[in-house]
């Protein structure tokens, strides 16, 4: 009922949304305010205030008239709609998973804590009667973090710690949960709206909000990092291979 209430208004709240940030008053008063005599008695911080709430309505599509415009609240829609997707996806495929735990020699290492919430779990999962077991079972690993994290540093049976990582980064992957088609849809409309801003990639209009000049400085800065890097995390590499089979 709360996805369906969202699905509802969500279009609203993208519309009010660029309402504000497309309101030609206010973008024609602060660009008086910067062209103008003004400007030299504000300070830095103003200054940069100014600028920014300029970047952001022209980001926005202030700029943008007729077709353009609507073509451009659509994006915005749409994409505020692909989010949520993503998200809810990533949450059901999350619920979806769980490692229930019989055998009390796989649970050795465990700290109480993880005992207790993973025996309050399966109990929870079956509604079962009396109160859970933490020493010996059943327990229930799920992929919220305080399931997911305890568990994989602290379970010694490596098939599972396996089974668990898996699962968790192949989230929303696969199957009735699957993002990729979310993801190609956001990056087609990425790249229609940086088009209607005058930006040649979505790289590119994301950069003009950053310190990065270009998308060439990222990929430069990117290079110079792997290259520091990889030595390095080779040596962790082999570390980690040599007490895997120690």
């Amino acid at each position: 009922e709360l996805r369906a209430a969202q699905d509802e208004v969500e279009p609203k709240v993208v519309s009010v949304r660029l309402k504000l940030k497309q309101s030609r008053p206010i973008y024609d008063g602060l660009k008086a305010l910067r062209e103008g005599s003004e400007w030299g008695k504000l300070d830095e911080a103003q200054q940069r205030a100014v600028e920014i709430r300029l970047r952001d309505a022209e980001h926005a599509g202030v700029g943008l008239d007729g077709d353009a415009r609507k073509r451009f609240q659509k994006i915005e829609e749409e994409l505020s709609k692909l989010a949520t997707d993503f998200q809810n996806h990533v949450l059901d495929s999350t619920k979806a998973f769980e490692l229930v735990i019989t055998d009390p020699a796989d649970a050795e290492g465990w700290p109480q804590s993880l005992r207790q919430l993973a025996a309050q779990s399966h109990a929870m999962s079956l509604d079962a009667a009396g109160d859970p077991d933490p020493e010996n079972g059943p327990w229930r690993i799920t992929l919220d973090y305080p399931s997911f994290g305890p568990f994989l540093q602290h379970s010694r049976n490596r098939a599972q710690r396996e089974a668990v990582y898996r699962a968790h980064i192949t989230r929303a992957s696969s199957g009735e949960w699957d993002n990729t088609d979310l993801i190609d849809r956001e990056l087609v409309l990425r790249k229609e709206k940086a088009g209607l801003l005058g930006f040649d990639t979505f790289a590119d209009l994301s950069l003009s909000e950053k310190m990065a000049p270009d998308v060439a400085a990222v990929r430069r800065m990117f290079d110079e990092l792997t290259a520091a890097s990889k030595p390095h995390s080779d040596e962790d590499l082999d570390e980690i291979r040599k007490l895997a089979v120690a």
